[in-house]
């Protein structure tokens, strides 16, 4: 018992040292002069978190950055249109960039990445997000945040992005684009970003995209797998779905026992119309990956 208390005690003890190593590096003031925020982020390694924010702030970043390894920098500047851009560079001394540091984590020793980062985001302004990850992780709670559109290049790192219940995009997104080269990407209750369009675009990595929550709007999603796997949430309450196959003699699919074959590699499931405003189309290529489409256990 003893034990376990003590344990417990030097958890507490270094979590608390770790929050305290967090350092206020950055922050965007609010200002008339813009509406929209364009925010740019480049880290090769590290632990990378977005959250949403009730801070009077549209951005504020916290971070505790080895030295010896990353130079973090950051530019922020308003042009005559009303748009802040923004960029962020947390790319290491040695890596040169996003391919080096891939290839140099596949082949290379290294020791235990210890850069932590946390950017807040409020509701005040309209943000489009480019996020760029080398290795490490990511984990983006996108819940209320204003997003118009969201791009993100996961490199070899392992992305996790949900939103919450009540967590609800309040603005409609225009485009929801994901590149993922050796790394996995997870998206949880994307139904909630309210994105009209999905690019998605695997490599050798894995990609799961959540839509199991009932959606009464379109959306268009196309992806397109190399050599990796890609997992599609459906919801179990029907949504009138049709999904187009490009397929390979080298590639694995799978769907739902009720979806059937409209034409040619073309499947409907049973609520779908061709006219349904809520229609969920997808158009899938598939070279030597696996692709599997599936209710949401």
């Amino acid at each position: 018992m003893w034990r376990m208390i003590a344990a417990w005690s030097l958890a507490l003890l270094v979590s608390s040292e770790a929050l305290a190593q967090l350092q206020k590096f950055y922050t965007v003031k609010s200002g008339d002069d813009y509406e929209k925020v364009v925010f740019t982020l480049r880290a090769t390694s590290g632990s990378c978190y977005i959250k949403p924010s009730s801070n009077e702030n549209p951005i504020d970043i916290y971070g505790n950055p080895d030295f010896e390894e990353i130079n973090p920098s950051f530019k922020s500047y308003t042009n005559k249109h009303g748009i802040n851009y923004v960029d962020l560079n947390l790319e290491d001394y040695q890596q040169g960039g996003l391919t080096k540091t891939i290839s140099f984590n596949m082949f290379e020793s290294r020791k235990e990445d210890t850069n932590f980062w946390k950017i807040y985001f409020n509701d005040d302004k309209v943000y489009d997000l480019n996020l760029n990850y080398g290795i490490g992780n990511a984990h983006l709670n996108l819940s209320g945040i204003p997003i118009d559109r969201f791009k993100v290049n996961t490199g070899s790192a392992d992305v996790v992005i949900n939103y919450e219940m009540e967590g609800m995009n309040p603005i409609e997104m225009d485009t929801f684009s994901v590149k993922v080269d050796l790394g996995s990407f997870t998206a949880y209750n994307l139904t909630k970003s309210r994105a009209s369009h999905i690019f998605a675009n695997i490599g050798f990595g894995n990609a799961l995209l959540d839509f199991s929550e009932k959606t009464t709007r379109k959306c268009n999603v196309e992806a397109s797998v190399a050599a990796g796997k890609l997992v599609v949430y459906i919801p179990r309450d029907q949504v009138p779905t049709i999904i187009h196959l490009n397929e390979s003699p080298l590639c694995s699919t799978r769907l739902p026992k009720d979806f059937r074959e409209l034409e040619d590699n073309v499947f409907v499931n049973s609520a779908y119309t061709a006219h349904a405003e809520n229609l969920t189309t997808f158009n899938i290529d598939v070279g030597m990956g696996n692709v599997v489409f599936r209710n949401k256990d």
